[in-house]
């Protein structure tokens, strides 16, 4: 059976406040030294109750575990003051106590940067000149194609008109009247078949 969302919020009733405290507590401890076990972390839990009691947890000594989480804060920090102070280099500033080597690294980053703008400035450019000419072309094109079809209509409201064709049936009709009129008519010659005749006589 699936259960519903439990609505969280503050228990109002002391003794059940105090139950549900001391079992997520317990529950709250045994998943931190869970984790510590199967990822080989380190954890450190302080849990500080609403009668002001102090519970806490640690898979090493806490001031083993407080000493490297400083460690690794001020590492992280010497790291930012670091790229913070490169950025402000690379900008032309903060140069004091720089070596002569170390200007001269730093101008050869500069001047590396600026070929690399330079070259991505060109890119951009011609890409830009590109699209300025296919738009150009594009606009042309439709100029031409609007010309056409304005010539196509206008045409086409002032062309010749074209006479309906003949039927077949049309065609023959007055080619019969006209053969039924006052031309010359042909005569026909019918020839007979000769018919022979072959009687014989008998003699009693």
């Amino acid at each position: 059976m699936v259960r519903g969302k439990i609505e969280l919020k503050k228990i109002e009733n002391a003794n059940r406040l105090q139950v549900s405290f001391t079992n997520r507590r317990k529950v709250l401890m045994k998943k931190a030294n869970d984790l510590s076990i199967l990822c080989d972390a380190d954890v450190a839990l302080i849990v500080f109750s609403s009668t002001g009691n102090v519970y806490n947890f640690s898979s090493r000594r806490y001031g083993y575990v407080a000493a490297d989480h400083r460690q690794r804060e001020e590492s992280m920090a010497s790291e930012l003051k670091r790229l913070q102070l490169a950025i402000e280099r690379a900008k032309g500033k903060e140069l004091e106590g720089m070596s002569f080597s170390d200007l001269i690294s730093l101008e050869s980053q500069l001047n590396d940067s600026l070929l690399r703008v330079k070259d991505q400035k060109t890119i951009l450019l011609n890409q830009l000149e590109t699209s300025r000419l296919q738009e150009k072309r594009t606009l042309e094109e439709n100029r031409l194609l609007r010309k056409q079809i304005e010539s196509m209509v206008g045409r086409g409201s002032s062309g010749p008109q074209v006479e309906p064709e003949k039927n077949d049936n049309e065609e023959h009709l007055s080619d019969t009247s006209l053969q039924l009129g006052w031309g010359k008519r042909k005569k026909l010659k019918i020839e007979r078949p000769a018919i022979t005749l072959e009687v014989q006589v008998s003699s009693d």
